[in-house]
């Protein structure tokens, strides 16, 4: 491309417009849609009659508003940071769905208040979400018709990678932290994008009609299954329903199997355009700034030119400007060195009271505790810096600096001493974002006290149910079953029992178990798991353990909110936690059971499907105890550690002995 080509490209095209304006213009379900075109997305979207393109002319233009768009958000986002957080309105199932990248164009707002209205009744859930470099965002506000409502919205590229985070819930709204960072896109040949955009396109019209026979295939399933139980007595009906069955689940694997190819190809067709318009716009601002570059270099060679006859003006001026900012910063350091030295003292207090509120909870309920700020080099570090405030403070006072200085004196007082005012100038510039250390550290102690309290509370349960399920093993073991007792199928009746018991044995060391670093621990659902345990487990009657551990948390925590930490209370979330349990309980024995194998035989076949349960149960457990685990790795850093960290940074930047040059604060602050 030529410099002209390349200026028209770095600038929004009239195509680009007008996609941007047909997407706010109630066609972004159309667009949003391509990037992940799965059966369950389509029939969602055509549940709430909402018209959706099944033409592959619409198709066609939908793929290139699609990519306009998000040219048009690389454009105007080129170098550019969103410096706010955004909030997005929406509900925890949307949220559970998200799996590390977004698919769509991602609607957020500047105003919490406007992004609730977007949440769904009775599940809704904000996103507060900070968007990092190189994310593609666009304004929408100057391409809205003026009559629009403003909704301070920002609207984020798909393909970004999403890190999602539970924090909260209150207010009626559950709260994730969401950190957007910018989207990896594979790039393409045009030779095999324009294979996938044919392929694509020919293949749209029979992919609708897929799903709509995915749609039907689950509905006939469901009829079958229907039909089969309405058969029952009737074995070469019923048997002719589960062939059916079987052919149809078959067509339904390979339509998931066709549709789900479909898909790939077309995200994979649109995050390759995507990328191709990226590598266009980045060589038209490279070309456009190799040009910027070289006039520049001219107007400078020329402006040399200029000043070759002005260098003793120059030199006066510079020394003037060079003593000038020497008296400015000397006169600053003192000002600053208390600054600096308050906000490092009062923030390492603030730590030593948290480790100790925390010590004293972590004794009180017998839990460990190895968290410290006293036992690191952080107390070391403070001192050192206070020596070096000292030095440099020492260093000012005897340099005599004023307005008389040459410019060879200014330049040498400057080189002992700007690196440490400057330092100085990093430190306190550090030290703002101290409070929010104070606050991560006060809530990372609460934490981890509330984890331990979780970990005794669930070994309480455990050794509780362990202990009555054993008993009642032992009970059950001695039973003796006779030949007459065989027969009627006693004997199966016990096994089935005794593995019932091992079952229930190994489900209560597997919850107690399940500890996962990086969950919010909440007081109040352990007091609901011991009420739970004890009214249904445990005859109401709590053991030593448990009623040691439950008087010890209402005692401590109560007196923060006494509403939610009352016996009624607690009573109706485990009731409310219950029935939510019985809703996916075990599956039934058919009516008959009975009547066809005696009451023992029965009551063999009902345990042996409880019996299934519990082992699908424990499997459901441990797959969900390895997907909470890859959520939570990603945890916030820690305090102490942090905050050390920045000690280090400031002594090495207050070191008078050291002779880094001077530093430009906005490259090398590092805030946490």
């Amino acid at each position: 491309m030529n410099l002209e080509e390349a200026k028209d490209i770095i600038y929004l095209s009239k195509e680009e417009i007008a996609s941007i304006q047909r997407y706010l213009n109630y066609e972004h379900m159309n667009i949003n849609i391509l990037s992940d075109f799965s059966p369950e997305t389509y029939l969602s979207i055509k549940a709430t009659s909402w018209s959706i393109d099944e033409k592959p002319e619409e198709l066609v233009r939908n793929i290139q508003d699609f990519v306009n768009l998000y040219s048009a958000m690389y454009k105007e986002s080129r170098g550019k940071n969103v410096n706010q957080s955004l909030v997005r309105g929406t509900s925890n199932k949307r949220v559970e769905d998200i799996q590390g990248v977004t698919t769509q164009f991602w609607s957020t707002s500047k105003d919490e208040g406007i992004a609730k209205t977007f949440t769904e009744y009775g599940d809704g859930a904000l996103m507060n979400i900070r968007v990092g470099e190189r994310v593609p965002f666009l304004d929408p506000t100057p391409y809205r018709s003026e009559n629009r409502f403003d909704e301070r919205e920002i609207i984020l590229a798909p393909f970004c990678q999403a890190s999602v985070e539970y924090t909260d819930r209150y207010n009626g709204y559950t709260h994730y932290k969401v950190i957007m960072r910018k989207p990896i896109l594979d790039r393409k040949e045009p030779e095999e994008l324009a294979t996938l955009q044919e392929e694509v396109i020919s293949g749209f019209s029979q992919n609708i009609q897929d799903i709509k026979d995915l749609d039907y295939l689950a509905f006939r399933i469901e009829s079958m299954n229907r039909a089969y139980v309405q058969a029952k007595g009737d074995k070469a009906e019923q048997d002719y329903v589960i062939e059916e069955a079987r052919k149809a689940r078959e067509e339904q694997e390979r339509l998931r199997a066709k549709t789900s190819d479909f898909k790939d190809k077309l995200q994979a067709l649109l995050k390759g355009l995507c990328r191709q318009k990226e590598i266009e716009i980045d060589q038209a601002h490279e070309l456009v700034e190799e040009d910027k570059t070289r006039r520049k270099e001219e107007a400078m060679k020329k402006r040399a030119e200029e000043l070759a006859g002005k260098e003793a003006e120059e030199k006066e001026s510079a020394r003037k400007t060079k003593v000038n900012e020497l008296i400015t910063k000397t006169e600053q350091n003192s000002e600053n060195s208390s600054t600096l030295e308050t906000a490092i003292l009062n923030t390492y207090d603030e730590f030593v009271h948290h480790e100790q509120m925390a010590r004293d909870l972590a004794k009180k309920f017998k839990i460990p505790y190895s968290r410290t700020i006293t036992t690191t080099s952080s107390r070391q570090l403070i001192e050192r810096i206070q020596m070096n405030l000292q030095e440099i403070a020492a260093k000012v006072a005897g340099a005599k600096v004023d307005e008389n200085l040459t410019l060879e004196d200014a330049k040498r007082i400057s080189i002992e001493l700007t690196s440490q005012l400057d330092g100085i100038r990093y430190g306190v510039e550090v030290s703002k974002g101290f409070s929010e250390l104070i606050q991560a550290n006060r809530q990372q102690a609460e934490n981890d006290i509330k984890r331990g309290i979780y970990e005794r509370v669930q070994a309480a349960i455990e050794n509780a149910r362990v202990q009555r399920y054993t008993e009642q093993k032992a009970s059950i073991q001695g039973e003796k079953v006779g030949f007459l007792g065989r027969i009627m199928g006693k004997q199966q009746l016990k096994q089935q029992k005794l593995e019932n018991l091992d079952l229930k044995i190994q489900l209560a060391q597997k919850q107690a178990e399940r500890t996962p670093q990086g969950k919010t621990y909440s007081i109040r659902e352990m007091l609901v798991d011991i009420r739970l345990c004890v009214d249904n487990e445990l005859g109401g009657k709590f053991t030593p353990e448990i009623q040691e551990i439950y008087q010890m948390i209402k005692s401590t925590y109560q007196d923060k909110d006494a509403g939610e930490f009352s016996e009624q209370y607690i009573q109706r979330l485990a009731g409310q936690r219950l029935a939510a349990q019985g809703k996916s309980g075990l599956p039934a024995v058919q009516n008959g059971s009975a009547r066809r194998f005696g009451k023992t035989k029965a009551e063999a076949r009902m345990l042996e499907t409880e019996n299934q349960g519990l082992r699908q149960k424990m499997l459901k457990m441990r797959t969900y105890s390895l997907k909470t685990d890859r959520i939570h790795s990603e945890q916030e850093p820690d305090a102490m550690a942090v905050f050390e960290q920045k000690l280090k940074g400031i002594a090495i930047n207050t070191q008078p002995s050291s002779r880094v040059a001077t530093r430009n604060l906005e490259d090398t602050l590092e805030l946490w």
